[in-house]
C-alpha cells in the first residue's frame, strides 16, 4: 500500500500536471467539471434554439437567455447536486465491483 492511500489523498490531473489532493477535493473537483459541461451543452442547445427560431438577436438573445437561466440558483443547485450523485455511484459502483 503507498502512502498516499494511507493518507487518503489521490491524485488528479490538471493538464499536465498531477496534483495530490484529499478524496473529497477531488469529487468537488470532477462535480464543478460536470456541472460546466452541463452548463456548455445547455449554451448550445439554447443559442442553437435561438438562431433556429429566427430571434432578431439571433445566437445573442440565445446567450442572453442562456446566462438568465444558469444563474438561478435552483438550476445551479440541480446540476451541481446530479454530479455529485452521480459521481458518488459510479465510485461507490467501482467499489463494489473490486469486492
Amino acid at each position: 500500500m503507498s502512502d498516499r492511500s494511507l493518507s487518503g489523498q489521490t491524485m488528479i490531473a490538471v493538464g499536465k500536471n498531477t496534483l495530490a489532493v484529499p478524496r473529497f477535493v477531488k469529487r468537488l473537483f470532477e462535480a464543478a467539471v460536470a456541472a460546466g459541461l452541463t452548463a456548455l451543452v445547455a449554451l448550445v442547445f439554447i443559442s442553437i434554439s435561438s438562431m433556429l427560431m429566427g430571434a432578431r438577436g439571433g445566437y445573442m438573445q440565445g446567450v442572453e437567455a442562456w446566462y438568465a437561466f444558469v444563474r438561478r440558483p435552483d438550476i445551479l443547485a440541480t446540476m451541481l447536486l446530479t454530479a455529485f450523485v452521480t459521481i458518488t455511484y459510479v465510485v461507490w459502483q467501482n467499489r463494489n465491483d473490486r469486492r
